[in-house]
C-alpha cells in the first residue's frame, strides 16, 4: 500500500494529475517524497569551456525535473582544478535579484573544490542567446511568470489547488539537489564530501536543501531562519502576512519545519539588524537542530554596547579542541563545529539587548584573495565600487518591495 501511494505521488507531480485533499503533502517529508534527485537523466549540455591557471570553467545546463509534464532546466557555472581527483564539492546558490557568477565558482575551485553555481533566477549569465534556465512557464525566477512564494494556486502553477509544489521555492531547491547529483557524477569529485552555501534567498534555499542526506555541511547567509510569519518577541505586528493556506505553507515550506531535519553541521552568517533572518529566529532554528553539536559559538561578549570586534582564527577549534590554521580551513567541509552557546549562558548585560558591531575583522592568519564579482575586466576599483553600490541599493529596494508584497 505504501509503495502504491508513493507511485501515485510521483505521477501526481510529474504528470499533472488532479490533486485532492487526500494526496496533498502535509509535511516536509511527504513533500520531498515526490521528488527523486536521481530519477531523471541530467542530459547535461556543455555550452562553453575554458581553462585558465589550471582551473577548468564550464558553462553548463541540465534537467531539474518534469513538473506537470513540463521538463525544466537550470543553467550553471562549474569549475574545478585541472588534473585532480577526489575533490570536495560545493553548491553555491545566489540570492534574490542576482544570478550565478563564474567568479564564485572560480574562487571555490582556487581553494581546491569542485564548485557549481546554479542560475535559478534565469538572468543572463554569460552571452545573450545562450541556453539558459527554463522553468517552462511555471512561475519561478525573475522573468515572467516570476517567483511565486505561496502554496496557493495561480496562473501557471503546477497544481490548481493549494499544494507545496505550487511554490517556486521547491523548484529552486530541486535544482540545488540536482546540482548535487551532477557533482556526484563527475569523475574528479568525491561524492561523499559535498557542501552547500547560499546568500539571502539562497540562504533560505540552503536550509531547504540541507535536509538532503548527501549534504555534509551547510552555510546559509542572511536567509533561512524561518518563523517569519510569527511576530518577533516584543514587536507586535512584525510578522509577514499571508492571505491563505498559511498552515500548509509553514508545515511544508517554512524553514522552521526544515531545521529539525538537518543532520549535517551548519554555520550561519547573519546580522542582528537583518529583516530577512532576524537573529532571534535564527537561534530558534538552531535550537531545533537534531544534533546539538551542529552549531558554532564563536566568542563571548561580556558587556552591552557598541564594539569594534577582532576575531582571531584560533577561536575556531575542531571537535578535538585543536585551533584552526586559517579562515579557509574554518569553513572547510571537514569541520565539525562546536555547540552554539545557550542563551541562558550569555552574560547578563547582553540579555534582552541587541549588540551592534562597528567592525568585524579576522586576525591571526593569511587570507586568499577574495573575488569581487562586481569588478569587471578593465574597470577601475572606483567605477566598480560605484556600480556595486548602485546594484546593492537596487537589490535592497527590490527586497523591501517583495517584503511589502508578502505583507499584503
Amino acid at each position: 500500500m505504501k509503495y502504491a501511494t508513493l507511485i501515485a505521488f510521483i505521477v501526481l507531480l510529474c504528470c499533472g494529475a488532479t490533486a485532492t485533499a487526500d494526496n496533498i503533502p502535509k509535511s516536509v517529508s511527504e513533500t520531498w517524497a515526490l521528488f527523486d534527485p536521481h530519477a531523471e537523466p541530467l542530459e547535461t549540455e556543455l555550452i562553453r569551456e575554458s581553462v585558465d591557471d589550471d582551473i577548468v570553467l564550464q558553462h553548463i545546463r541540465f534537467v531539474v525535473g518534469t513538473f506537470s509534464g513540463k521538463k525544466t532546466r537550470v543553467a550553471a557555472f562549474y569549475a574545478f582544478p585541472k588534473d585532480c581527483d577526489q575533490l570536495p564539492g560545493i553548491v553555491q546558490i545566489h540570492g534574490g535579484g542576482q544570478w550565478a557568477r563564474s567568479e564564485t565558482a572560480l574562487y571555490w575551485a582556487s581553494q581546491g573544490y569542485a564548485a557549481i553555481a546554479i542560475n535559478w533566477g534565469e538572468k543572463v549569465i554569460d552571452q545573450e542567446g545562450d541556453p539558459n534556465t527554463d522553468w517552462q512557464g511555471i512561475p519561478a525566477g525573475f522573468i515572467d511568470p516570476k517567483h511565486n512564494n505561496d502554496v496557493t494556486p495561480g496562473e501557471g502553477t503546477v497544481h490548481q489547488v493549494a499544494h507545496p509544489w505550487n511554490s517556486s521555492w521547491l523548484l529552486y531547491s530541486a535544482a540545488a539537489r540536482r546540482a548535487i547529483t551532477f557533482l556526484e557524477e563527475q569523475p574528479e569529485v568525491d561524492g561523499l564530501r559535498i557542501g552547500l552555501t547560499g546568500h539571502s534567498m539562497g540562504g533560505r534555499l540552503t536550509v531547504l536543501t540541507a535536509i538532503d542526506p548527501r549534504v555534509k555541511a551547510a552555510s546559509p547567509s542572511v536567509g533561512g531562519s524561518g518563523y517569519l510569519y510569527t511576530d518577533i518577541t516584543g514587536v507586535p505586528g512584525s510578522a509577514r502576512r499571508m492571505q491563505a493556506d498559511l498552515e500548509l505553507y509553514n508545515n511544508t515550506l517554512d524553514c522552521r519545519s526544515y531545521w529539525p531535519l538537518i543532520e549535517c553541521p551548519v554555520m550561519f552568517f547573519g546580522a542582528t539588524n537583518d529583516f530577512n533572518s532576524p537573529m532571534e529566529k535564527v537561534i530558534q532554528g538552531f535550537r531545533s537542530l537534531p544534533n546539538k553539536n551542529g552549531a558554532m559559538s564563536l566568542m563571548k561578549l561580556s558587556e552591552a554596547g557598541r564594539h569594534s570586534v577582532s576575531l582571531p582564527t584560533n577561536r575556531f577549534v575542531t571537535s578535538e579542541g585543536e585551533a584552526l590554521e586559517n579562515y579557509d580551513f574554518a569553513t572547510s567541509l571537514i569541520l565539525t563545529p562546536g555547540q552554539k552557546e545557550r542563551p541562558d549562558k550569555v552574560a547578563k548585560p547582553w540579555q534582552g539587548k541587541i549588540p551592534v558591531f562597528n567592525n568585524l575583522r579576522w586576525t591571526g592568519c593569511d587570507f586568499a584573495k577574495r573575488p569581487r564579482p562586481y569588478l569587471k575586466h578593465g574597470d577601475s576599483e572606483i567605477d566598480a565600487d560605484a556600480a556595486f553600490h548602485e546594484q546593492f541599493d537596487a537589490n535592497v529596494k527590490e527586497s523591501v518591495q517583495r517584503e511589502a508584497q508578502d505583507r499584503q
